[in-house]
């Protein structure tokens, strides 16, 4: 499994199953791979057919902090603020009211990802909502298990879940991979006409920057994905293409001789967004990817 190889995650579908259990609070050191491990182990437990992103009862879900599958569906917390917590919060009733998405269980299943940023008004949202619901079943996943509240730790059952001592780096490209994720923030800010770099802007830049060094991600493995997705998008020509790949080739070598190579890869994100400003450039058909 990608991810986690724990034994309480392996205890999942039995817990599933059970009618008792109620609500699960899921914590490690890294809530992506836990994310990757519950959709792996929904995905071979449960068979039954795939929901589309449009299927909410008629309301329309951001797809920044709602993703749909087949058998669940999974809320991004940090990407839940103040200005869309009305649009969510009408968009979690709509799936509470359905009816239940499997065809085996009598319930619905609703996760919840990087619960360490989660709000006091979402908490006591959604307390009111466990309480109330007896068709759907939410799965938390956090850092820790203290940055969730005590209302929602009383309603739940706690599993730490530990990373394996050895474990082998994520595919290139998969879309539930830590650098696939970071690969895509990356690309959404070099994608400009010429624009100059803000202060917004910047700041992500040196997020993402730290978090390859808070998470001891591989620098190898975070540029093979933005390069894969630089490649795969047609708005640069294949000369741009050509230099971004060489200017992560030359950073990949600093990093790996440097001490801190979240300075490199901070200068690199930034040399990134000028070499790919496209203001002036003419992107034949021929040159389309």
């Amino acid at each position: 499994m990608n991810g986690y190889d724990d034994s309480s995650l392996s205890l999942l579908p039995q817990i599933l199953d059970s009618v008792q259990c109620s609500h699960l609070i899921l914590y490690g050191s890294d809530t992506t791979c836990l994310s990757r491990s519950v959709y792996h182990i929904c995905d071979t437990h449960f068979t039954y057919p795939a929901k589309t992103s449009s299927d909410t009862s008629g309301q329309v879900c951001s797809p920044t902090y709602l993703t749909h599958t087949g058998n669940y569906h999974e809320f991004s917390i940090p990407q839940i603020q103040h200005s869309n917590l009305k649009e969510m919060t009408a968009c979690l009733k709509g799936l509470l009211a359905k009816d239940h998405t499997f065809s085996v269980y009598p319930y619905s299943l609703l996760v919840f990802r990087d619960c360490q940023r989660l709000k006091s008004s979402l908490t006591d949202m959604l307390r009111v909502m466990m309480e109330k619901t007896s068709t759907c079943r939410f799965i938390f996943l956090s850092e820790h298990l203290g940055h969730l509240s005590l209302a929602i730790q009383s309603r739940c059952l706690s599993l730490r879940c530990s990373r394996p001592q050895k474990e082998p780096m994520p595919r290139i490209g998969d879309p539930l991979g830590p650098g696939y994720r970071l690969g895509q923030r990356l690309v959404a800010i070099y994608d400009h006409d010429n624009e100059p770099l803000t202060s917004s802007k910047l700041r992500d830049i040196k997020e993402i920057s730290n978090y390859i060094l808070r998470y001891d991600l591989s620098v190898q493995h975070i540029l093979c994905e933005v390069c894969l997705l630089i490649g795969k998008h047609p708005r640069w020509t294949n000369d741009k293409k050509g230099d971004a790949t060489a200017l992560m080739a030359v950073a990949e070598y600093q990093a790996r001789k440097a001490y801190h190579s979240s300075l490199h890869m901070e200068a690199l994100f930034i040399s990134l967004y000028h070499e790919l400003a496209t203001a002036d450039d003419e992107v034949d058909a021929d040159q389309i990817e």
